[in-house]
């Protein structure tokens, strides 16, 4: 019994330390020298540390600190999305779809959304943008994120939800990042887009957008028809230049 006393008293002792380096101090950091030697020892072999509770943060723990003090995060990870309607612009410089060429030195896809945001950016709308181009592996309806309604600049709703960009819009996406019309009197106003009706990729995709070689096609919408917003009737070269879409997140 004397045996059994003594090991139930050493026990009560280990865990009165331990609760004593996970209690905050003044400053709500751990206490004393103890918080050191004991609490964060255990957590580097993945037992018990002190956490906002006061109690263990085992190896399961939902993040991870870097060496630097930041966290992990998933750079492939959807963005954000922000609730209420989202802003849609159609570009007013043309590109060509060798997109990375345009300072974004990553994919095509990657690259045409680097040129929306510095376009918004340049622009003063803030946010955070994407195009509306398919590559092989994804389709342009499932890289628009958001629930929708989708609204032009100056406030015309274009697409109620997100799955009503399968379909045409309600008003052309004619108006550009400065918020002015463009001249649709001068004709068609041709839109990269790879992207089949219903929001689809076509195989027509300037290899990804990443090259300008005429031996190559893409896919165009026009800006100023809403039923061939972006799939018009004839393949384009891909050393031409033409506009984006580019959709808010």
């Amino acid at each position: 019994m004397e045996g059994f006393a003594m090991k139930r008293t050493s026990m009560l002792l280990t865990l009165a330390m331990i609760a004593g380096a996970c209690s905050p101090g003044a400053e709500g950091e751990p206490a004393g020298d103890l918080a050191n030697s004991v609490g964060h020892e255990a957590r580097a072999d993945g037992g018990f540390g002190c956490d906002d509770a006061g109690l263990g943060m085992g190896a399961d723990a939902s993040f991870e600190a870097e060496g630097d003090g930041g966290v992990e995060v998933d750079a492939d990870a959807a963005p954000e999305v922000s609730p209420g309607p989202k802003r849609v612009f159609v570009t007013s410089r043309e590109f060509y779809p060798e997109l990375p060429s345009y300072g974004a030195d990553d994919s095509g896809s990657v690259a045409a959304d680097v040129i929306c945001q510095n376009t918004a950016d340049g622009a003063g709308l803030g946010g955070h943008w994407r195009a509306w181009v398919s590559v092989h592996e994804l389709d342009a309806f499932d890289r628009i994120q958001g629930t929708g309604p989708f609204v032009r600049l100056d406030g015309v709703v274009l697409f109620p939800d997100h799955e009503s960009l399968r379909g045409a819009p309600l008003e052309p996406i004619d108006v550009t990042e400065h918020g002015e019309a463009l001249d649709c009197a001068r004709g068609t106003m041709s839109v990269w887009t790879g992207t089949s009706t219903g929001g689809r990729w076509s195989i027509y995709d300037c290899v990804g957008w990443t090259s300008r070689d005429g031996d190559f096609d893409g896919i165009e919408g026009d800006a100023c028809d809403r039923e061939r917003w972006t799939e018009s009737w004839s393949l384009a070269g891909c050393y031409i230049d033409s506009r984006l879409y580019c959709f808010e997140q």
